[in-house]
């Protein structure tokens, strides 16, 4: 054994034992495959942003100064660091290891993470459920370029009751969705805050509208949080998210017990860890609940 193998074996051995490798952006680096080695700043806000931390399996790190830390481990594994804002530090050890072939490939410069199936979407017409598929590549400077992908249809619902529906893909409504997001490299200086203007006042909300925040107070609403809400031209429609199927029904049997008329708008989809569903209030007041 020469002297140059035996300081290369000492090397790997050292390695192995303190997981030096981690520091050596790219030293595993797998044929076909970008060296996207490197610390991040995770930024950018909706369905992209999720389907990304949803791939990475970092779910938890969506919250404003969370980071992420991406580098090839030995036998072509994909470490992720991750933490979830500014007060914590960044693990010593990968929060999660991916595989290449299960979770994802390589293709013309990027990384393509296996499709997320039952996503759901607002399209253009209406709600829509379908999959995506995200891409990461090396963007402009030291920073990530992250593309999702959506393809989906809206649901002719087959049978529907309470919060529970079963629907088939409806033909003609295909859309496909594609949206960018940047994170830049850590080293890269944070943007300026803009300069604070004054805004023009809100116009005051419309009766019918503060009507319907009014009926779903806290004891109506339970676990289940209240989004937007606004006057269409049918009545006045509101946005919930749920964690679970089961505080949909309960909030139903709420909604019939305070004798409030409603019409569940869009069924409950499950998407990025909750349920999406919209109620429309017709009437302009409690009434006979929806049998």
């Amino acid at each position: 054994m020469n002297i140059a193998s035996l300081i290369c074996g000492l090397a790997t051995l050292c390695c192995a034992g303190t997981g030096c490798a981690q520091d050596l952006p790219g030293s595993f680096l797998p044929t076909g495959c970008p060296d996207l080695s490197g610390q991040y700043r995770v930024t950018g806000a909706g369905p992209t942003l999720a389907d990304v931390l949803e791939v990475l399996k970092a779910r938890h790190a969506g919250s404003i100064g969370s980071e992420v830390k991406l580098n090839w481990q030995a036998g072509g594994w994909l470490g992720v660091w991750a933490k979830s804002d500014g007060k914590d530090s960044m693990p010593t050890q990968p929060t999660v290891v991916l595989k290449r072939s299960t979770d994802f490939s390589c293709k013309n410069g990027a990384l393509v993470f296996k499709r997320i199936a039952d996503v759901g979407r607002r399209g253009t017409k209406g709600w829509l459920k379908g999959v995506s598929i995200v891409q990461i590549r090396r963007g402009a400077g030291a920073g990530l370029d992250i593309t999702s992908s959506f393809s989906g249809r809206q649901q002719t619902i087959l049978f529907s009751y309470d919060s529970a529906s079963l629907g088939i893909p409806r033909l003609g409504t295909k859309e496909t969705l594609t949206e960018t997001i940047r994170w830049p490299d850590v080293s890269e200086p944070l943007p300026e805050e803009p300069a604070a203007r004054t805004k023009p006042p809100e116009p005051p909300e419309l009766p019918e509208v503060t009507r319907a925040r009014e009926w779903l107070s806290p004891s109506v609403l339970g676990p289940l949080t209240l989004g937007w809400i606004e006057r269409r031209g049918e009545g006045v429609v509101a946005s919930l998210t749920a964690r679970k199927s089961g505080d949909v029904a309960a909030l139903e049997d709420r909604l019939r017990a305070a004798s409030i008329a409603y019409e569940i708008k869009a069924s409950p989809v499950w998407s990025n860890n909750h349920y999406e569903l919209e109620l429309l209030f017709r009437s302009t007041g409690p009434a006979a609940a929806r049998p």
